[in-house]
């Protein structure tokens, strides 16, 4: 494992600071720096936020205020959610599509595996004692936790 003093000297060695941006000179993935850590790939910007701010969780991303992908600079760097990350990328015009963010739910999502129809019908079916929620999961093939968050009315909201 190699030393967290040895990591950040060969880290910041592969920065340019300009009066700006600090942009990452090292391998790149789509525009992103990269950087090996123990044989694993991963993002220069998240690794720059980490040294600076902490540790981040799985499902945390780190987006930047420049909109510069090989930037580093930690005060160029913000933590968010993939729901942030896809309004940040909107509002700079950055997506392929065009839907407006407040859409990004529900089946404007590529992956999404319910229906608007599924889902009014998931809150019928729980409404009137037919079925719970184990039961709803299985029937609409999505997990236990996803029933639930529907029905507190956390996903699919705008149904």
């Amino acid at each position: 494992m190699e030393r967290i003093d040895s990591f950040a000297d060969r880290f910041w060695k592969k920065v340019e600071k300009t009066a700006t941006c600090w942009i990452w000179l090292g391998a790149t993935t789509v525009g992103y720096g990269r950087i090996k850590i123990s044989k694993k790939a991963h993002l220069a910007h998240r690794v720059s936020y980490i040294m600076a701010y902490g540790d981040l969780e799985d499902h945390e991303y780190v987006l930047h205020r420049c909109d510069n992908r090989r930037c580093v600079r930690p005060s160029h760097l913000f933590k968010g959610s993939h729901s942030d990350n896809m309004k940040d990328a909107y509002a700079k015009g950055r997506l392929n599509f065009q839907v407006k963010p407040s859409l990004f739910q529900g089946t404007a999502k590529n992956n999404a595996k319910l229906t608007d129809s599924d889902v009014r019908h998931i809150r019928q079916l729980w409404a009137s004692g037919e079925m719970n929620k184990t039961e709803l999961g299985r029937r609409f093939r999505v997990d236990r936790k996803n029933i639930r968050l529907i029905l507190q009315g956390k996903r699919w909201r705008h149904i």
